[in-house]
């Protein structure tokens, strides 16, 4: 995860708290304050309860409002040194420590951690009876894991590959003919895989939000480029199959996505000046999805689509 996505998640994740719209997310964790260094439990906790796949803390921000606070004057690096000294043999990889500016002079920090070592085993305080535990996040609590968990946890696991979003494109059209408007566009994505057994995506399991303003739109996820007689599947690369996205290596697939039609869809909505864009992609084999986020920008000149639309607003990234 580069640097910029990382930002894209937390201030998306804060627009959600201020809107009073609860996160959806259970990998990502809130922080008023910075955690005590002499109790691990609830990092890993998470981190075992997301059992490979990346974490964040945000730390400075209420959890409730989304209010950022001053979280007090802490070095990361020393915070980070203590803490990760209370796991037993290892503790989670800190991927990116970054200090993000959320306006009006306050800023969060935001931290990514790996978690593909799991199941992470903490030091019990000394003096008690117990020497070690392998804690597991339940809801908001801390708890020891139970034994099933820990089972399904060092079973073999689907590993979810690194994605990111190389570029995407939204328009929003007025018919022509009924006046209706509609919110579609594409975005292309790049999957890193790299492990021997194919990966699947299943369509069905495939979803997209698109915010624009305060508002969300749900919207639905095609494929295109079928493999044919003509055009058979790559024996190695990322392509289109009737029930979803086929990874057998690293490539790149271009999505349609389509926003569902609501009343929140208006002519005002051309008005703004950027639009998160939010893609949802189950794996097979875990309950888990591949979340990949960015931020679009308005153009200034949009292009036409077609002669039965009229170009209302579009939207553009570009990695």
């Amino acid at each position: 995860m580069r640097s910029q996505q990382l930002e894209a998640i937390v201030l998306s994740a804060l627009d959600r708290l201020r809107a009073g719209q609860p996160l959806e997310d259970d990998r990502i964790e809130l922080k008023r304050e910075w955690p005590l260094p002499d109790r691990p439990r609830q990092l890993a906790g998470a981190a075992n309860r997301a059992n490979g796949e990346p974490m964040i803390y945000i730390i400075g921000v209420d959890e409730k409002t989304g209010d950022v606070v001053h979280p007090g004057d802490v070095d990361p690096a020393t915070w980070w040194s203590q803490l990760s000294s209370r796991f037993d043999e290892v503790h989670p990889e800190l991927l990116l420590h970054l200090n993000i500016p959320v306006g009006e002079g306050g800023s969060v920090v935001a931290m990514l951690f790996g978690t593909d070592r799991a199941p992470y085993v903490v030091k019990a305080p000394s003096g008690g009876a117990v020497e070690r535990e392998v804690p597991m996040r339940d809801g908001t609590r801390t708890r020891s894991i139970k034994r099933n968990e820990l089972v399904r946890m060092l079973a073999a696991q689907v590993s979810i590959p690194p994605a990111q979003i190389l570029d995407a494109e939204l328009t929003l059209t007025r018919s022509t003919y009924s006046a209706a408007l509609s919110l579609s566009g594409f975005a292309t994505i790049f999957l890193e895989h790299t492990e021997e057994r194919n990966l699947l995506l299943p369509l069905h399991r495939c979803a997209g939000r698109v915010t624009l303003g305060d508002v969300d739109h749900d919207a639905d996820l095609a494929l295109f480029g079928f493999p044919s007689r003509d055009y058979p599947a790559p024996t190695y690369g990322v392509y289109a199959a009737g029930d979803g996205i086929v990874a057998t290596g690293p490539g790149s697939i271009r999505v349609r996505i389509e926003a569902r039609p609501t009343d929140a869809l208006t002519e005002e909505t051309a008005e703004a000046s950027s639009a998160t864009l939010r893609l949802d992609l189950g794996v097979a084999g875990t309950r888990r999805a591949l979340t990949l986020h960015c931020e679009l920008r308005a153009e200034k000149r949009p292009r036409p689509v077609s002669v039965t639309e009229q170009t209302l607003a579009s939207w553009t990234y570009s990695a």
